[in-house]
C-alpha cells in the first residue's frame, strides 16, 4: 500500500514536472517570438520614419514660400535654357522689341517685363505712378485714354530704351526682375476678342488704325481671292476676320507675327534666358503676385482705380467656345506653335501642366523641343 502511493507519488511529481517544464518552454518561445517581431519591427521602421520625413516635392507654385518659389523657378528655367541652348537673338528688330518692353524702376531697383494681354496695363500703370511718372489724377480717366497715355514718352522714360548698354548690364545683375506669364492659348484668345473680333468687348473702341490694318492683313493672307473682291470696301473686310483665320494666320505665317507685340509669345518678348527674372508672376493669381511687385516699388493698391487691378477678363470662362470652332488638325497645328511656350509656362507652374487638354480638346501631350 505504502508502496502503491509512492509510485503515484512519483508519476504526479513527473507530470508536474512536465507541466513546468512545458511552461517554462512555452514562455521562452513567446519571448523569442516576440525579440524576433521586436527586432523585425525595429528593422523596417527606420525605413518607416525616413519616407515620413520626406514628404512628398510640392508641385505647385503658388502654395512655395517666396524664398523656395523663387529658388525652384531660377533652377527650371536655367535647367530649360541650358538643355535646349537658347541665347540672347542676334536680330536687332527681337533686341529692340526686349528694350522697349522692358520697364526700369531706378528708385527701386526693379525691373518689369510687361506682356500684352497679361495684365500689362495695371502693372505699367503701377510703375509709372510709384515714380510720378503719371499723375494719379490721369488713372481715373477710361482705360482707352490711359492706354494712350502710356504709349507716349512716358513709356520711353522708364523703359530700357533711356540707359545705356553698361547701364543695361548692371541692371540686369542687380535689379529685381519681374514679368507676368499668362496660359498662351488663353492669352491668344483674349487677343483675338479684344482686338480682332467683329464684335468688340462691351464699352472698348476697337477699331484702330493699327488692328484695322491688322483683320485686313490677316483676311488678305487666308482669303486672298474673297479680299480681292472688297479691294473697294476694305472697312467692311476689317469688320469680317473669323477666330479661324486668326489662329490659320498666326502658325503659319510665324514671321508676321513678330511685327506685332500683341501676337508675340511672352517668351519671345521678354526672353527668360538672357533676363534671369526673380519671379514669375502667373496671370491666374494676378492680384497676389502683382502684390510682389507693388512690395518692392513701393506702391499702393489708391495708386489704380479697382477695376484696373482686378482680373476680370472673362476669356477663361469662354475660350473652350473659341477653339471648338477649329478642327483637330488645326488645333494641333496650334500646339505645335506654342510648344516652347507651353514647356516653357508648364515647368514655370507645374499645377498648370496638361491644361492644353481641356482647353482643345485633345488627348495629345505636348510636342518635343
Amino acid at each position: 500500500m505504502v508502496r502503491v502511493r509512492w509510485v503515484c507519488g512519483l508519476r504526479t511529481a513527473a507530470v508536474l514536472a512536465t507541466l513546468i517544464l512545458l511552461g517554462i518552454t512555452r514562455n521562452v518561445a513567446g519571448e523569442l517570438q516576440d525579440v524576433r517581431q521586436s527586432s523585425s519591427t525595429q528593422s523596417v521602421a527606420p525605413a518607416a520614419v525616413h519616407q515620413r520625413r520626406r514628404p512628398p516635392p510640392t508641385y505647385s507654385a503658388r502654395d512655395m514660400p517666396f524664398d523656395e518659389r523663387v529658388k525652384f523657378q531660377k533652377g527650371e528655367v536655367d535647367s530649360f535654357c541650358a538643355q535646349y541652348n537658347y541665347t540672347f537673338p542676334t536680330n536687332k528688330r527681337t533686341r529692340e522689341a526686349l528694350n522697349r518692353h522692358i520697364l526700369v524702376h531706378k528708385e527701386a531697383h526693379v525691373l518689369l517685363c510687361f506682356v500684352p494681354k497679361s495684365g500689362c496695363t495695371t502693372l505699367k500703370v503701377l510703375l509709372y505712378v510709384s515714380q510720378g511718372l503719371l499723375p494719379p489724377s490721369e488713372v481715373a480717366k477710361d482705360k482707352d485714354s490711359v492706354d494712350q497715355l502710356l504709349l507716349e514718352d512716358v513709356m520711353v522714360r522708364a523703359s530700357f530704351l533711356s540707359m545705356t548698354p553698361d547701364e543695361h548690364e548692371q541692371a540686369l545683375t542687380t535689379y529685381f526682375k519681374f514679368v507676368m506669364y499668362r496660359n498662351p492659348l488663353e492669352r491668344m484668345v483674349s487677343v483675338y476678342r479684344s482686338k480682332l473680333s467683329r464684335w468688340p468687348l462691351l464699352g472698348l473702341k476697337r477699331d484702330t488704325p493699327h488692328f484695322n490694318w491688322a483683320r485686313r492683313h490677316i483676311y488678305k493672307y487666308t482669303h486672298p481671292e474673297e479680299y480681292k473682291l472688297w479691294e473697294y470696301d476694305r472697312g467692311v473686310v476689317a469688320r469680317n476676320v473669323s477666330f479661324e483665320d486668326f489662329v490659320l494666320y498666326l502658325t503659319t505665317d510665324p514671321m508676321e507675327f513678330k511685327y506685332d507685340e500683341h501676337f508675340a509669345p511672352t517668351f519671345d518678348l521678354c526672353n527668360p534666358c538672357r533676363v534671369r527674372y526673380d519671379y514669375y508672376g502667373n496671370f491666374n493669381t494676378f492680384e497676389e503676385d502683382a502684390a510682389v511687385l507693388m512690395k518692392r516699388i513701393h506702391a499702393r493698391p489708391s495708386h489704380l482705380r479697382s477695376s484696373y487691378y482686378q482680373k476680370n477678363d472673362t476669356t477663361q470662362v469662354v475660350m473652350g467656345q473659341y477653339f471648338s470652332q477649329l478642327d483637330t488638325d488645326l488645333k494641333r497645328k496650334v500646339l505645335h506653335f506654342f510648344a516652347k511656350e507651353l514647356h516653357f509656362y508648364y515647368l514655370l507652374f507645374p499645377e498648370e501642366a496638361g491644361t492644353h487638354k481641356d482647353i482643345l480638346g485633345l488627348e495629345d501631350d505636348l510636342p518635343p523641343l
